[in-house]
């Protein structure tokens, strides 16, 4: 047998398909390999480690005088035969009478060699002796290792092998942008050469983006969906990713046989774990999203695992690549599995039979009752941690809402959406809101007790805020009724006066202002008693807003400076933004235009901080109404396309029909008097459709514009241009008014340069911008703020709608003016 000095300078075994991207990453183990003696690489199976370090082994072949020995160690099933294998791979004879690893140290000795030691998991141990004994006697020694977790010694350093980038949702999905995601390119090379007839097109590029991402960017599960190429259309593939296991099946013959299937690759990690570590893993199926130590320590504890091992356990599976953990800019730590171990998991905690499931599944919904309850008291309040945590928390809310209603417990089906109405109404979701509440109040109708007609009340009073903030006051009035009746029958007073806010303010928009009048007066009255001033700040608000229409505008203004006073006094956030705005409009009527615009902009200052985009719009229309009546049309035209963004994101009714009216006033200032009329009538159909009627004292504003554009056009071209408007719809609407806005070359220097107020972004859009800026992707970004790619994407577009940005480039330039850069 050969020893070290004749052996060949390389032993790497050959590779027969291409090496796509990974550039970074290559650069960075070179780096590490030139200061730290050991160098781990880690990862989930799947991920690539084991090319990543041939391919980097490739690529400094000339470094290492003394050559590069590659070492297999996934067939070595004894630990004591690590040894053994090292010394194959080295050409090294063993000495009868010494030892095997002495006889190592004195052949390697001083001479300048890569040894790279590949799937080290199973035989962690031994590895980690093996390495700090040859290191700690030949001075020249590198070592590369690959293995699902660290080798634990201290002259280690640890680089976590990252999936490959997927495809940005926001970059769109054509075959050139698809050119800019390594797993894209992957998956493509991969597709072509099972398929020769494949042509990828931008008809399939969605297609191909989407099993990018839902593969996570994990290389072996991206070229065993490519290999179904073979078989399958390329849409086929994607349509049946939800049965990925059973898919991807279909590895290389040449490939080990745990990579021949995805099921075997995790099987291997799998089997490497303790008894209480497989547990845990296979629990943590239940979340959605990710989720806390706190979430993991209420939902999997119990049975064969204590309180106290959670944290210890969750830590070896994070060290064994089986669960990825985050910090990023949050205080809590996060953690989340990538969508095929998952699913896997999800899979063997079914295998442990219903009673494990179902309980298990019981500790999630309960946790998650128990933290939506306890954001429900802070939701209101100023600040946006709350509201952060609920939004980070989105997909385990949702699971815990289907686990309830599935199971017909109505119970904890209303104590969860009812706590959650908030922040639905706040975010705006107002659709999904108000399906979560109206499938949990008719989970279950068996007798209520007192407690339970409470919790029936919140999630009605929940379901009417919803509906009248979608502009459906019926749905409303209805809703607030039998919140009203649910809590007074209850005995619940506060309850009651709660419930009369909504049903007051719902009366008076659906035409009986005297009978809102009344309700709200005795609601008033009853919450100054029980000292509720939530309830109060609400009510003297919408009384405000009545009496403004009864054209008392002194006394409107007291009860607005009323209700924002006792809102900033509870620190009640969207009480503060409606008073705010409420008081901006009296002002505004009064003539104290001055005062009116500092309130408004007030009024925004919060919202955005609060991160309720319906009144942020309205604060911006506002304003805009101030602008178009000082003909400052660069002002008005700013403020309206972030009006129009800002109302669009939630689906505000109101607050849409508003904005698009106030555009049509200013298409009226700048001579596009056929769109005015286009986009009032539009507004007015979506009014008349179900949507919120609109205010006489709104209806007397538009008017002369309305007039003026009626005389320009004559009675004829009017006529067309309002027939236009009835069947153009909202969406529709909104980009015609924001193509008017742009068209302009006052609004398009504003849009492109002059808004010049970061202020106008939320704290969180201000730091998405940053990162964009930066050049990160949405899937980066969200990885380091710890939230979702889709809740990314949705602060990316309100940013380009606020400020007036036709692209990535326009942001970027604006986030250098502004200081984000």
């Amino acid at each position: 047998m050969q020893n070290a000095e004749s052996a060949p300078a390389a032993n790497l075994p050959v590779q027969f398909t291409s090496f796509i991207g990974r550039a970074h990453e290559i650069a960075e183990i070179r780096r590490e390999l030139a200061q730290f003696r050991l160098v781990t690489l880690t990862g989930p199976g799947g991920i690539g480690k084991t090319r990543l370090a041939l391919r980097a082994a490739e690529q400094g072949v000339r470094v290492y005088r003394g050559g590069i020995r590659f070492v297999d160690l996934a067939d070595v099933r004894d630990e004591a035969l690590v040894v053994d294998a090292v010394a194959r791979a080295l050409a090294i004879r063993e000495r009868p009478t010494e030892a095997l690893m002495a006889t190592l140290q004195s052949a390697i000795g001083e001479r300048h060699i890569l040894l790279i030691l590949d799937n080290c998991e199973h035989v962690i141990a031994q590895c980690a002796v093996l390495a700090d004994t040859l290191l700690s006697a030949c001075p020249e020694l590198r070592i590369l290792s690959t293995s699902r977790e660290a080798l634990g010694i201290g002259a280690e350093c640890v680089l976590r092998v990252p999936p490959l980038p997927v495809p940005d949702v926001a970059a769109g999905t054509t075959l050139v942008e698809l050119g800019q995601s390594e797993a894209a390119v992957l998956f493509l090379e991969r597709a072509s050469r099972a398929q020769a007839e494949l042509l990828p097109s931008d008809q399939n590029a969605v297609a191909i983006a989407d099993i990018c991402r839902r593969l996570d960017g994990i290389p072996l599960a991206i070229e065993l969906a490519a290999s179904r190429a073979r078989h399958l259309a390329i849409v086929e593939i994607a349509e049946h990713l939800d049965n990925r296991l059973n898919l991807l099946t279909s590895g290389s013959r040449s490939s080990p046989s745990r990579q021949q299937t995805l099921r075997s690759t995790i099987d291997w990690s799998y089997r490497l774990l303790s008894d209480p570590e497989r547990l845990l893993f296979d629990r943590l199926s239940v979340f959605a999203g990710g989720w806390t130590f706190e979430a993991a320590q209420a939902v999997c504890a119990g049975d064969a695992i204590h309180q106290s091992e959670v944290l210890d356990l969750l830590g070896q599976l994070v060290d064994k690549s089986l669960v990825v953990a985050a910090l990023g800019s949050s205080e809590r730590a996060r953690y989340r599995m990538f969508e095929t171990l998952h699913e896997y998991a999800r899979e063997q905690l079914r295998r442990r039979g219903q009673q494990e499931v179902d309980s298990t599944e019981r500790r999630h919904v309960a946790f998650f009752v128990s933290l939506a309850e306890r954001a429900h008291t802070r939701l209101g309040v100023i600040g946006d941690e709350w509201l952060e945590q609920v939004s980070r928390e989105q997909d385990n809310f949702r699971a815990a809402l289907r686990r309830t209603i599935d199971s017909r417990d109505g119970e904890q089906a209303e104590r969860l959406a009812g706590a959650l109405y908030p922040f639905w109404l706040t975010r705006g979701h107002l659709s999904e809101g108000r399906m979560w509440l109206s499938l949990a109040v008719q989970a279950d109708e068996a007798t209520l007790g007192a407690h339970r007609l409470r919790w029936r009340a919140r999630a009605f009073n929940g379901l009417g805020a919803l509906a009248f903030a979608h502009g459906d006051y019926d749905a409303a009035l209805g809703a607030f009724s039998a919140a009203f009746e649910g809590w007074r029958e209850a005995g619940d007073q506060a309850g009651v006066a709660f419930a009369a806010m909504g049903l007051g303010n719902t009366r008076s928009y659906l035409g009986d202002p005297a009978a809102g009048r009344d309700v709200l007066e005795a609601g008033i009255s009853a919450a100054r008693h029980s000292r509720q001033p939530v309830s109060l700040s609400l009510g003297l608000g919408f009384l405000s807003r009545i009496e403004q229409d009864a054209r008392h505008l002194d006394r409107a203004r007291q009860l607005a400076e009323e209700a924002v006073e006792v809102a900033t006094g509870c620190d009640f956030t969207r009480g503060v933004c409606s008073a705010l705005v409420f008081l901006g409009d009296v002002l505004h009527e009064q003539g104290d235009l001055d005062r009116a615009g500092a309130v408004l902009h007030e009024a925004r200052i919060v919202a955005n901080r609060a991160g309720d985009r319906a009144f942020v719009s309205y604060a911006s229309s506002g304003l805009a109404r101030l602008a178009l009546g000082r003909s400052d049309l660069r002002s008005a035209g700013q403020e309206l396309i972030a009006a129009l963004g800002d109302a669009r994101e939630p689906g505000e009714k109101r607050a849409m029909a508003l904005a698009v009216e106030y555009a049509s006033a200013f298409a009226v200032a700048t001579h596009h008097s056929a769109d005015a009329l286009t986009l009032a009538s539009a507004a007015a159909a979506a009014r008349d459709a179900g949507g919120p009627a609109m205010r006489s004292i709104e209806r007397d504003r538009l008017a002369p514009f309305l007039a003026k554009a009626r005389a320009n056009l004559g009675q004829v071209g009017a006529a067309e241009a309002w027939e236009r408007g009835r069947t153009l719809g909202m969406d529709a609407a909104i980009e015609l008014a924001l193509k008017l806005l742009q068209s302009q070359k006052e609004g398009a220097v504003a849009m492109i340069g002059q808004v010049e107020r970061p202020s106008a972004l939320s704290p969180r859009e201000r730091e998405v911008l940053r990162l964009l800026a930066a050049g990160k992707p949405s899937k980066q970004i969200a990885a380091e703020l710890v939230t979702s790619v889709h809740t990314v994407n949705n602060q990316i577009a309100s940013i380009y709608a606020k400020i007036g940005a036709n692209g990535k480039a326009d942001a970027v330039a604006f986030a250098i003016r502004s200081g984000l850069a």
